[in-house]
């Protein structure tokens, strides 16, 4: 076996730090970098672990082609020298939750992320983790699951570097992680959420932040960017207001989930909202509105909450789906349909979802809704809703 194979099996298939594999070869550390971006970018080594000729007759030449495959993207050269990417170990969960949560975004806490795997929203098997030729943690990427079953987002995506080399490492983790999960049977890829402080954009760090997650995100599949607002509800806030449901003026009843069905089609027609419009780009008003009512029969909250909202002549004018996060109450869903908006009904919904929440107990109650989506952003702040934060969505295409 070459010299060359001996020091690409050494570091990619036993795992060896590239300063001991140097010296125990006599070769330069500057050399097997380049031996190794070689090996990774173009392919001009064969899999070191196929060294014998005697031995090529015991691998199925597909399975050669897909464990070549894997070993180069398990292996990075950046600027910042090699890194290597796996699937995290339970003893290496500690390590992953400490590591310090990336400037420029909102991060959460290591009492957050302890708690998050404690309950089984977020497990060692959905986990990965970048290391350095000297076995730091310089990268991790956490998938959630809401019950723990299946997951369903990647909420962490963190690095150590600048932005050039963050790019290089987020994007490792991400097509890692993407195939290892997409191999596991579950859907893939997942949708990332960027949390940012207001005003993010009169920040430099900030603005770093969003770059190289873009960036990576975009080169693991996940192309479609959208900006949201993060608005709350809270009964300590001097600035939130107790709705008056006597200023109501229409009356709510319950429906069943074929009605519901047919009011997402309804309100899917002329709506703001990013997401649906991408999907009636991609697929059909009655898919995407089968897509909205399954993923609010998936939420915490209760079906026996959703109410049709009907005026004086019994005609519907729209509906409201109050939900709830594991953290906290939520809006959930709420629509005005195409020909009774404009009315002033939109806020009646808030209030009413507000109070109902407010019924059970809730001290804090939150939303999301588009940036570009003025007219419900507006409808939120009249109701005492503040914005506390930005979120950029980085999704796959519809379809």
């Amino acid at each position: 076996m070459s010299k060359a194979r001996l020091v690409i099996t050494a570091v990619v298939v036993e795992g060896r730090k590239p300063t001991e594999v140097a010296e125990a070869y006599g070769v330069s550390r500057s050399w097997l970098y380049e031996l190794l971006a070689r090996w990774i970018s173009r392919g001009e080594l064969q899999d070191p672990t196929n060294h014998a000729r005697e031995q090529t007759w015991l691998v199925d030449p597909r399975a050669k082609c897909d464990r070549q495959a894997r070993l180069r993207r398990s292996v990075h050269c950046t600027e910042d020298g090699l890194m290597r990417v796996h699937r995290a170990h339970p003893s290496e969960i500690d390590a992953v939750i400490a590591m310090p949560v990336g400037p420029g975004v909102l991060g959460m806490t290591k009492e957050a992320l302890r708690a998050e795997f404690d309950a089984g929203r977020m497990r060692p098997e959905w986990t990965w983790v970048a290391v350095d030729d000297e076995d730091r943690i310089v990268g991790r990427a956490l998938w959630w699951g809401r019950d723990g079953s299946a997951p369903i987002a990647l909420d962490v995506l963190d690095t150590v570097g600048h932005v050039t080399s963050s790019i290089d490492i987020g994007s490792g983790l991400l097509r890692a992680g993407h195939d290892a999960l997409a191999a596991d049977g579950y859907g893939s890829p997942l949708p990332h959420t960027v949390r940012l402080p207001m005003g993010w954009r009169d920040r430099p760090t900030c603005i770093d932040a969003v770059e190289w997650r873009t960036r990576a995100a975009a080169g693991a599949g996940l192309t479609q960017v959208n900006e949201r607002l993060q608005v709350e509800w809270s009964a300590d806030d001097l600035a939130s207001t107790s709705p008056d449901p006597s200023t109501s003026r229409f009356t709510l009843r319950s429906g069943t989930d074929e009605e519901f069905l047919d009011l997402f089609v309804q309100a899917a027609r002329g709506s703001l909202d990013v997401m649906t419009q991408r999907s009636l780009a991609a697929t059909s008003v009655e898919e995407t509105a089968q897509d909205d009512l399954d993923f609010y029969l998936s939420c915490p909250g209760e079906r026996d909450w959703w109410r049709v909202a009907v005026n004086s002549s019994r005609d519907r004018i729209g509906f409201v789906i109050p939900s709830a996060t594991p953290y906290a109450r939520n809006v959930g869903y709420l629509g005005v349909l195409p020909e009774h908006r404009g009315q002033g009904h939109v806020d009646k919904l808030v209030t009413y979802v507000t109070q109902f929440h407010q019924a059970a107990g809730a001290t804090r109650i939150t939303a999301t809704t588009d940036a570009v989506n003025r007219p419900m952003a507006a409808a939120f702040a009249r109701n005492g809703y503040r914005t506390v934060e930005t979120r950029i969505d980085l999704e796959a295409p519809a379809g």
